[in-house]
């Protein structure tokens, strides 16, 4: 038959067919089904597809199963979808479900696979003890299958092969196993990991650690906690502290300095640094404050298309987002094809203040901050402690960014110890709050050492970002680095942080660094970079002209 008049055809009596099962005649329906699917001749696609109606016509009561168990042998693997398919939208799920799985044990391993799937999607535990049988020997690739599906269905019968598969020597089987064992759903399956952590195998309430700290336990911080701090094996006690320390909070900070400062091996007092790290950065959160928006305004600024986003802004204030992105997504596209601007108004416990941001940047209007609660006690265990723990401590608060910590650390750089003050003087290099930026511009002018110079150069070129500070503010302090710069890569470098500045003066600087041929390559690109952000404001439009004089890459026609 030709393939045009074989779909025309087909597709006729299809249509027939379901217009005669729509009636009520579904015997009939399925008597056109089958006359489609028994001509050989056919493309196997219309075939199959009047094999799916013949099923769906049929339903459990009239004989679909038994075309859904035949499909399931047959070697074509159109045919073999369709039952496949067609066993998830027939009802009578359990039926369908006791049937197939009776058929199981007979199909080839390769078969043997969909088919354990489908009885995981039909979510019948009748199809479990067949399923079990599967898990428990034969080609991996059935067995896991198996275990999956078992788990889908919450079949617990299944959980002591699982438990016992979790050391298997087969990397798939264990593999299987423990993504079984942690998601299994109900109390059987927490019951079952927590019977592993009192295991006489230390290998054993090692995976069972591991598990419960990815989460197959509910609510498991306490639960680590207490493996941390008591098991006999070293390897189990880290495996919990790893794993509690994506759990832990406040409760358990004390806990954490107990481990650090008695760190039973290395690798103990990493994860216990770790953990309180990870602790400082769940506790950081947006403080109080007194800043009222007044005006906020969105678009081709000065003079061009622009929004009036202030309620937009005082919502996320209010939301408590206090670092704002300025994006289409946020406020809108005010002025199609122009590089914008976020212009911010505010009081700040009834100070003025403004800022502006170009677009693709964040404005920054206060910033979240880690509680006392969590600060004071890590700079009281930084008094109190010694050598490693001491430094340890250091890295910690210097995740903080807080002011007092900063304080703290600053005070350590004039020790005696060359170790802790060395440390201390990277941490306040590598402070991530502007509010380190004074002490890093003393020491760029007159640091002790040209390595510490150094350092204060880098961290004050990170710190000096759109949004911390107003932007001709901001200039200013890259233009005294670029004075105090000792060498073409520590120009490079300021420069590098120059091309974020989306304004007229940051453009003017890299324009004056062109003459240095030391440097000419990365001024060029920073100027390409700026121009790319400015707009159509006066001071814009005459540092914009100035550029195309020195880089002619720079094209200002389209601004």
């Amino acid at each position: 038959l030709a393939y045009a008049f074989a779909q025309s055809l087909a597709d006729g009596i299809f249509f027939a067919a379901e217009t005669l099962a729509a009636g009520g005649n579904a015997s009939e329906a399925a008597r056109l089904y089958d006359t489609v699917c028994a001509v050989e001749a056919l493309p196997v696609h219309l075939r199959a597809g009047a094999l799916r109606g013949a099923i769906l016509s049929r339903g459990p009561a009239g004989g679909g199963h038994v075309l859904i168990l035949e499909a399931l042998q047959e070697e074509d693997p159109d045919f073999l979808a369709v039952a496949l398919r067609a066993a998830q939208e027939m009802e009578g799920k359990r039926k369908t479900a006791v049937k197939v799985a009776a058929l199981l044990s007979g199909l080839s391993p390769e078969r043997k696979v969909p088919v354990i799937q489908l009885l995981g999607e039909l979510g019948k535990k009748k199809a479990g003890p067949a399923l079990l049988k599967e898990a428990e020997s034969g080609p991996a690739p059935v067995r896991v299958a198996a275990l999956e599906a078992a788990t889908r269905l919450g079949y617990a019968p299944v959980l002591p092969l699982v438990t016992s598969l979790i050391t298997s020597e087969e990397e798939t089987l264990a593999a299987a196993a423990r993504k079984s064992l942690a998601y299994f759903p109900g109390e059987k399956g927490d019951d079952a990991l927590r019977d592993l952590l009192k295991s006489n195998d230390a290998r054993v309430r090692c995976i069972a650690v591991e598990l419960v700290g990815t989460g197959a336990l509910p609510t498991p911080v306490d639960l680590l906690m207490a493996m941390a701090n008591e098991d006999a094996e070293a390897s189990v006690r880290l495996a919990a502290l790893k794993g509690a320390k994506e759990y832990a909070g406040a409760p358990q900070m004390p806990a954490f300095l107990e481990h650090l400062r008695a760190a039973r091996s290395p690798e103990e007092g990493v994860a216990a640094e770790e953990g309180l790290i990870r602790i400082c950065e769940r506790a950081r959160t947006a403080p109080e404050t007194t800043v009222v928006i007044t005006k906020a305004v969105y678009g081709d600024l000065p003079d061009g298309p622009q929004a009036d986003v202030t309620e937009r802004v005082r919502q996320l204030l209010g939301a408590g987002v206090f670092s704002v992105d300025a994006n289409n997504a946020n406020f809108g596209d005010a002025a199609p094809g122009a590089v914008k601007q976020l212009r911010v108004e505010y009081t700040d416990g009834g100070v003025p203040a403004s800022q502006t941001v170009q677009e693709g940047q964040t404005l920054n209007i206060a910033a979240a901050r880690v509680p006392a609660a969590v600060v004071s006690p890590l700079i009281d265990a930084l008094a109190a402690s010694e050598g490693e723990t001491r430094l340890a401590l250091i890295r910690v608060l210097t995740t903080t960014g807080d002011q007092k910590a900063f304080e703290t650390i600053l005070a350590l750089t004039k020790t005696e110890d060359a170790t802790l003050a060395e440390a201390a003087a990277r941490a306040a290099c590598d402070w991530p709050a502007y509010t380190a930026l004074p002490t890093l511009l003393g020491w760029v002018e007159s640091a002790p050492d040209d390595a510490l110079r150094a350092r204060a150069l880098r961290g004050a070129v990170r710190l000096l970002v759109p949004g911390q500070d107003a932007p001709e503010t901001v200039c200013q302090h890259f233009a005294w680095l670029l004075t105090k710069a000792a060498s073409p890569n520590e120009k490079k470098l300021v420069l590098s942080g120059l091309s974020g500045i989306g304004h007229a003066a940051a453009l003017n600087l890299v324009l004056d660094q062109i003459p240095d041929e030391a440097v000419k390559a990365e001024a060029v690109q920073a100027a390409i970079t700026i121009a790319g952000q400015l707009g159509a404001s006066p001071e814009d439009v005459v540092a914009l002209e100035r550029a195309k004089t020195l880089v002619p890459e720079i094209n200002t026609d389209n601004k």
